[in-house]
C-alpha cells in the first residue's frame, strides 16, 4: 500500500513539472509559482462524465464551493482536507426520514418516511436553549416512561390540539407553593396556581334574610342586588313572624275581621334589573290585628358556574294527584 502511494505521488510531481514546463514554454511571460487545478463548483464538477469512464479515475479539481482539492478515485469524488486526511463525499446525496438537503449540508427537519425509534442506550437526551420547541399534528403523542416525566422551563410550555389529552399516571404538579388541602384554581388567562380555599373559591352561599315590619304580611319586592349574570338564587324556606304585640290569640290572619282563612303562602325569587329580587304574601289575607309582621326568609346563592340550566318540564297530572316525570332529567 506504501508503495502504491509513492508511486501515485511520484507520478503527480512529473505531471506537475511536465504541466509547469509546458506552460512557460506557451507563455514566457506568464509568472506562476504553482500548479492551477480546474476551477469549478459543485455542480459543474457533477457534470463531468465519470460513470462507465475509466479515464476520468485520477482527475483533480479545485471545488469552489468549499475551497478544497478534490480527485475522482473511480467510485466518487474524494476531498483533500487542510490536515492532509481525506473525507469521502458521495457521489449523490439523498437526505430523507426526518432530514433535508440544502445546499452541502444535511440538516436536521423533514418528513419522516419510516417509523423511527432513538434508543438513548442509558444516556441522557437533552433539548436545550430559549427557543421554541413544539410537538403538533393530528396523530397521537404519547411520553412513556417507567420513571417520573419532568417538565420544565423558563418559558412556556403549550399543549394544543383538536383531540385529548391524557395523562395516565398519577400527576404531580408542582408549579407555585403546593400544600395540604390547597386547590388548583385557574386566573382568567388560564394560568393555574395553588391556593388556599377562600371565598373566591366557594360556590354556594347561605343568606338569612330578616325583613321586619313589612306592610302587614306583604313584601311586594325585595332587591337582594345579586347579580343574575353571577349566580341563581335559591329560596329553601321561610316563616312569617307575627308583631309582638299580636302575642297569643292574635296570632292568626283572617280574610274578614269575623273569617278565619286557611293562608295561601306564595313566596317567591325572580329576577329585575339585573338582580334577583324576592316578593312574599299570604295571598288574599292579613294579620288579624292589622299590625305589619315580619318575614324570615332562608335563601342559597349558588354561583352560575355550577349551575346547568335544564329548562321548564310539564307534567300533565290529567286530574290526578300523582304522577312520575318522564325521565331523570339531569344528564
Amino acid at each position: 500500500m506504501k508503495k502504491d502511494k509513492k508511486i501515485i505521488l511520484l507520478i503527480f510531481t512529473l505531471f506537475c513539472l511536465l504541466f509547469i514546463t509546458n506552460l512557460q514554454a506557451q507563455n514566457p511571460n506568464y509568472n506562476i509559482n504553482g500548479l492551477k487545478l480546474p476551477r469549478l463548483s459543485t455542480n459543474d464538477r457533477d457534470q463531468i462524465q465519470t460513470t462507465n469512464n475509466p479515464y476520468a479515475k485520477g482527475q483533480l479539481i479545485y471545488n469552489t464551493d468549499i475551497d478544497c482539492i478534490e480527485f475522482w478515485n473511480g467510485v466518487n469524488w474524494q476531498t483533500l482536507s487542510p490536515n492532509n486526511t481525506t473525507v469521502s463525499t458521495p457521489d449523490s446525496t439523498t437526505a430523507s426520514n426526518g432530514l433535508t438537503e440544502v445546499g452541502n449540508d444535511i440538516q436536521l427537519g423533514g418528513n419522516l418516511s419510516a417509523a423511527t425509534t432513538i434508543n438513548k442506550n442509558g444516556k441522557a437526551l437533552t433539548f436545550s436553549g430559549a427557543g421554541t420547541m413544539e410537538v403538533s399534528g393530528s396523530g397521537e403523542t404519547r411520553i412513556t416512561s417507567s420513571g417520573n416525566t419532568t417538565i420544565s422551563s423558563a418559558g412556556t410550555k403549550t399543549i394544543s390540539g383538536t383531540g385529548k389529552t391524557i395523562i395516565s399516571t398519577p400527576l404531580q404538579f408542582s408549579n407555585g407553593t403546593p400544600g395540604d388541602g390547597k386547590i388548583l384554581i385557574s386566573d382568567a388567562n388560564g394560568n393555574a396556581s395553588w391556593q388556599e380555599p377562600g371565598s373566591a373559591f366557594k360556590s354556594f352561599y347561605e343568606i338569612n334574610y330578616q325583613l321586619n315590619n313589612v306592610e302587614g304580611d306583604w313584601v311586594n319586592d325585595f332587591n337582594t342586588l345579586i347579580p343574575i349574570d353571577n349566580y341563581t338564587l335559591i329560596i329553601t324556606g321561610f316563616k312569617f313572624i307575627f308583631n309582638s304585640a299580636d302575642t297569643g290569640t292574635n296570632e292568626h290572619l283572617l280574610k274578614s275581621p269575623v273569617d278565619k282563612g286557611s293562608p295561601v303562602t306564595n313566596v317567591y325569587a325572580f329576577k329585575s334589573g339585573g338582580t334577583w329580587h324576592i316578593s312574599a304574601d299570604f295571598y288574599d289575607v292579613a294579620p288579624w290585628s292589622g299590625r305589619n309582621g315580619s318575614w324570615q326568609i332562608n335563601c342559597l346563592a349558588a354561583k352560575n358556574t355550577m349551575v346547568i340550566p335544564i329548562g321548564t318540564i310539564s307534567v300533565q297530572f290529567n286530574g290526578t294527584n300523582s304522577k312520575a316525570a318522564g325521565s331523570n332529567p339531569i344528564p
